[in-house]
């Protein structure tokens, strides 16, 4: 099993970062509570590290990688799976991204989670969440879960996705949440 952790990897998937963007921090792997445990440390270290990030920004930015990489524990079981961390100069921005191997079945239901997700309002995605925690199963909108509820949330709906042709009847799902500074 092959496993990276770098702070900066030219090689990398560049559809997992937007262009222009400083990698802060990339892992290729698999991912067990281990793999995450190491991540989230790091992240959180430079985050208390980097004094021009604010302490509620720091918090935004750790709970979108615990989504993720939680994500990624639970669906990912290849070392193609990826997270990466990086941050937009021009734009301001941090940006967290996962890619994994998904078939098409629940290909299907990303799309649609997501389509729903992306079209409602800020109103509307606290309701749902609401309703997603009173019941015991996957959401009605394909089973996006809390996890995809609670990105949006955190990116106010900037979310990316894309679905690449991969191998063995698969697609790589690759997930991208951006976040801006908190505005004081």
């Amino acid at each position: 099993m092959y496993s990276e952790i770098n702070s900066s990897t030219p090689s990398l998937n560049q559809s997992s970062v937007a262009q222009g963007d400083i990698i802060i921090f990339s892992y290729r792997g698999v991912f067990k509570e281990q793999t995450s445990t190491h991540i989230l440390n790091w992240i959180e270290r430079y985050l208390n590290s980097n004094s021009t990030v604010t302490r509620p920004e720091s918090k935004k930015i750790f709970r979108a990688a615990v989504e993720l990489i939680q994500n990624l524990i639970h669906h990912s079981s290849t070392s193609d799976s990826l997270f990466v961390f990086s941050k937009s100069e021009s734009e301001n921005r941090f940006s967290l991204s996962s890619t994994n191997l998904v078939d098409t079945k629940q290909s299907g239901e990303l799309v649609s989670a997501l389509c729903a997700i992306n079209t409602i309002s800020e109103d509307e995605l606290r309701s749902l969440k609401k309703s997603v925690m009173t019941r015991d199963s996957r959401s009605e909108h394909g089973g996006g879960g809390m996890g995809l509820l609670e990105l949006a949330k955190l990116s106010n709906g900037n979310i990316e996705s894309e679905l690449l042709p991969s191998h063995q009847d698969k697609l790589l799902f690759c997930l991208s949440v951006h976040l801006k500074p908190i505005k004081a």
